[in-house]
């Protein structure tokens, strides 16, 4: 099934006949060069700054409430660390200081990340986008890729850069877990009733690579686990961007 393409004109790019963009998927590997970091981050302003009328997104709390509540409803397993994700979820919307919503893709994990030869970066599947709050897409770029040290701040000196202010990096460190928590949640709804919470607090406890390498995997080369493992490994990539 070919991935959603763009709903914003200013933010769409070229496609062949096939509908599909032109590339490879973006590898962790490429963000070791300084050129492809700074390309990232200049497409992403170039969205954030884009003029085009689009709907009010469904935010990254009111996506996880509503997972929430349907595992409370389907009397799921819900680990213990997901009550204190919820917690944080929150208090950090109840604290938070509203932004100016701008255009937002919401979902940019490596798997979404076409990268053209020479060219910039593709974002699809856009199933989550609409204007939101801009430092969330910065915020989940950083923790599903697994930006640190010189290639986050490589990253974010071209993202203001180009976007020709400076960020809020005390809000973009509050936001690093929420996309993951979300993505937990959305994995963790559909847990089968015979898995139990105590297997569930024995997989979380499990060493495993960091989630940022996981889920930048292609689905053709994925390990065939459950989804709920898979919501494990984005909880716990969540609970380590907890400040």
């Amino acid at each position: 099934m070919a991935r959603r393409s763009s709903p914003f004109t200013a933010a769409r790019a070229r496609r062949p006949s096939t509908g599909l963009a032109t590339g490879q998927t973006l590898c962790l590997s490429d963000m070791h060069d300084a050129s492809v970091i700074e390309r990232l981050a200049q497409r992403l302003s170039r969205l954030h700054r884009a003029s085009v009328d689009v709907p009010t997104a469904t935010s990254p709390f009111e996506r996880f409430y509503g997972f929430e509540q349907r595992a409370i409803e389907g009397g799921r397993p819900w680990p213990q660390a997901m009550t204190r994700a919820a917690e944080f979820v929150r208090r950090l919307e109840e604290e938070l200081q509203h932004t100016t919503p701008r255009p937002c893709h919401l979902d940019l994990h490596a798997r979404n990340i076409i990268l053209p030869p020479a060219q910039d970066p593709v974002f699809i599947d856009w199933v989550n986008g609409g204007l939101s709050d801009p430092v969330s897409d910065v915020a989940t770029i950083i923790a599903f890729l697994g930006l640190r040290d010189g290639q986050r701040d490589h990253f974010l000196a071209s993202y203001q850069k180009s976007m020709g202010e400076a960020l809020d990096i005390a809000r973009l460190e509050l936001l690093m877990p929420i996309r993951p928590f979300v993505a937990a949640a959305s994995s963790l709804v559909n847990t089968p009733l015979d898995v139990s919470q105590s297997q569930l607090e024995q997989e979380l406890a499990r060493a495993e690579l960091p989630g940022h390498e996981l889920y930048s995997i292609p689905h053709s080369a994925r390990p065939e686990w459950p989804r709920w493992k898979w919501g494990l490994i984005a909880l716990k990539m969540g609970l380590s961007h907890l400040p």
